[in-house]
C-alpha cells in the first residue's frame, strides 16, 4: 500500500543530514550520497509499482488506503512493519557496503578513490531489489 514512504523519508532525512550536518565531510557526503541513490531509487520505483496496481492515485486521497479508516489503519501497520524493514535492510547493505569500502581503501592509498565506487543505476537496482525483497517476503508471510 505504502510501504514505500518509510524509505522515501530515510532518504529525505540523510539529504538534510547530507546538506546541513557533512558540509565539510566530502569522504561522508560521498558515502551518503550511495546511500541515497539506493534509497530514493527503490522507493521510485516501489512507488511506480504501486501506481500501476492502482494503490496509490493522482487524486485525493492519493492512497487508496486512507478512504476508509479500517484500510488506514492496516496501511499504518505495513509502512511501520514492511517500510522500516525495507530501510533498515537498505541501511545495513549500505553499511556493509561502507565496510568493504573501507577495508579495500586501507590496501594502498592510490585505491582510497577508487574505494566503493560502483555506477549509480546499479546503485538504484540494489535498492530497488532489496526493497522488493522485502516486500515479496512480508507478502510471502501474510
Amino acid at each position: 500500500m505504502a510501504c514505500f514512504t518509510a524509505p522515501l523519508a530515510e532518504a529525505i532525512v540523510t539529504s538534510v543530514i547530507k546538506h546541513t550536518a557533512l558540509k565539510d565531510k566530502p569522504e561522508w557526503k560521498n558515502r551518503i550520497s550511495v546511500l541515497q541513490q539506493m534509497l530514493y531509487g527503490g522507493s521510485v520505483i516501489l512507488a511506480a509499482e504501486h501506481i500501476y496496481h492502482g494503490e496509490v492515485t493522482f487524486y485525493p486521497p492519493f492512497l487508496t488506503a486512507l478512504k476508509t479508516p479500517e484500510d488506514t489503519a492496516v496501511m499504518l501497520h505495513e509502512i511501520a512493519t514492511v517500510g522500516t524493514t525495507m530501510s533498515v535492510v537498505v541501511t545495513a547493505v549500505w553499511g556493509i557496503i561502507c565496510y568493504f569500502a573501507w577495508k579495500k581503501s586501507q590496501k594502498s592509498e592510490s585505491e582510497i578513490k577508487k574505494a566503493g565506487r560502483f555506477r549509480p543505476a546499479l546503485r538504484v537496482v540494489l535498492g530497488t531489489a532489496l526493497m522488493f525483497s522485502v516486500d515479496i517476503l512480508f507478502a510471502a508471510l501474510a
